[in-house]
């Protein structure tokens, strides 16, 4: 089968699953699944989702309060990868204090965490 130019693939022992945004999710080998019965095509797309929180105050699949601190991980995730630090850190681990924002145990890589921006005019 051919895969979608963006979507997730979960490879299991025994099948595989293959989503893409807005389609019905596909398990394979299909002919094994056949007679499964996957949940339908999605009606909104992040967009409509957003668009329809605003009109319903119905709450999102994915709030602030889940996708903040999401995206606070796996931008801590880049800092560790920085080619200053990643020799050094691969002998201890970071420790992150989320309510400071900032490392309590390597003050080097808390230099990564923001810019310094030059005045405006």
């Amino acid at each position: 089968a051919k895969l979608p130019k963006q979507g997730v693939l979960l490879v299991g022992e025994k099948a595989s699953l293959v989503c893409e945004h807005g389609k019905t999710p596909r398990l394979f080998p299909e002919e094994q699944f056949e007679a499964v019965r996957l949940p339908g095509e999605q009606k909104l797309d992040h967009y409509g989702v957003w668009a329809d929180g605003i009109r319903t105050g119905k709450a999102p699949n994915s709030s602030f309060a889940y996708a903040g601190p999401l995206t606070e991980t796996v931008l801590l995730g880049n800092v560790a990868l920085r080619p200053q630090l990643r020799e050094e850190l691969t002998r201890f681990k970071l420790n992150w204090d989320s309510e400071q924002l900032r490392f309590t145990n390597h003050d080097a890589a808390n230099q990564f965490l923001q810019r310094e921006y030059r005045e405006s005019f």
